[in-house]
């Protein structure tokens, strides 16, 4: 009986022994770097109302700038910004790089969900009056911020150096030489010079690869940061009594709902990458005729031209996305009533909605025209 208690007692001195070492070593780690306390403090937020399915598009949208980190810094080791090499390096990661469709795959697809993602969270924003006081410049963050996704899209549309990558890049820098007095200095200046060649590809390269996820990083952390300071804005249609009652926390419940979307979107993306693939045409040839696409979130423009020609063009490459664009830096300023109530907020509504409606509208008739 007494030799069976003993390696009992050993066991149990040992398990104290680990549980000692590990309590010395996770105390030494939280004294130097405080990461386990402020995790902490990250995971327990309460949120007003609780956890609900309808805060999780800003988790998304963070998940899906992890997959275009992680899969770019993947692409950059195998990709060449040359106009000589460029469409062979990304032939070469499509078909012979060991499961290089799929990171192409997940870097091409991830994006057009960043601009879902960020779109959807933004008319969120909007309809949760996410925009008045004390949260103006929590709006502004999330303007900015689905500008510069609108960039990056843009740049990367270039880097395969294709067909239609260099013809539709070729046309959106003709548009933006239309602009008065500054235009054809601007056409220069993102060309590289007079043609578009190796000073463009490495240019868009620079801003795709450096420039603008490090803008997307540092404003995705002050609208984070925002948000934390300020609180998640809750449904301006429940009652502030109703509000009090049901407050939760972001972990665990919050935590399981954005990782549990996450996953749909990395599944969905997978999804695409896999029976549809990350498209590649031909090598660029700036002597051939090419009917460019542009890409699909920035049809509504192209298609809002066929409506404006002549010496009306810059109403609609200028003037409209100009409109709406100041709309939506102003309107925290503009509507400066408390209440975030829609019935109280109907002219907002009305502008709002019908400058969404339209992007919809216009993208829905490009699409079905170019089918």
């Amino acid at each position: 009986m007494l030799l069976q208690e003993i390696p009992h007692r050993g066991d149990s001195e040992n398990r104290h022994g680990k549980l000692s070492v590990f309590s010395k070593i996770k105390d030494w780690f939280e004294h130097r770097t405080g990461l386990i306390s402020g995790a902490n403090k990250l995971l327990h937020e309460q949120i007003p109302g609780g956890p609900r399915w309808s805060y999780v598009l800003l988790g998304g949208l963070l998940i899906c700038f992890a997959i275009q980190a992680i899969s770019g810094v993947l692409l950059a080791f195998h990709y060449s910004p040359s106009v000589g090499d460029a469409w062979g390096s990304v032939y070469y990661i499509q078909h012979q790089l060991t499961l290089g469709w799929m990171i192409r795959g997940l870097h091409h697809f991830g994006s057009s969900a960043m601009v879902v993602l960020m779109a959807l969270h933004l008319v969120q924003m909007f309809i949760y009056g996410a925009y008045k006081a004390p949260r103006e410049v929590n709006w502004l963050s999330a303007v900015l911020l689905l500008g510069l996704i609108f960039g990056a899209t843009l740049t990367g549309n270039l880097l395969p150096w294709d067909q239609n990558g260099y013809w539709a890049v070729n046309t959106e820098i003709n548009i933006a030489g239309g602009i008065p007095f500054v235009g054809e200095s601007l056409q220069t200046l993102v060309r590289g010079g007079s043609d578009m060649g190796n000073s463009t590809l490495t240019g868009f390269y620079a801003l795709h690869a450096i420039v603008l996820p490090a803008a997307m990083a540092a404003i995705m952390l002050l609208h984070v940061a925002l948000m934390r300071r300020h609180g998640i804005a809750p449904s301006p249609c429940r009652s502030a009594e109703e509000i009090e009652r049901t407050s939760g926390w972001f972990w665990p419940t919050q935590a399981f709902m954005n990782l549990t979307f996450g996953l749909i979107i990395v599944a969905v993306i997978l999804a695409l990458s896999l029976w549809v693939g990350a498209p590649l045409e031909a090598p660029s040839d700036p002597n051939s005729s090419y009917d460019a696409r542009p890409l699909w979130h920035l049809l509504f423009l192209f298609h809002l031209l066929k409506f404006f020609e002549g010496p009306m063009v810059l109403m609609g490459t200028m003037v409209l996305p100009g409109i709406a664009t100041l709309f939506l830096i102003l309107l925290p300023f503009l509507d400066r009533c408390e209440d975030r109530r829609p019935a109280a907020r109907k002219l907002w509504f009305a502008l709002f909605f019908a400058s969404v409606f339209s992007m919809v509208g216009l993208t829905a008739l490009a699409l079905v025209k170019n089918s």
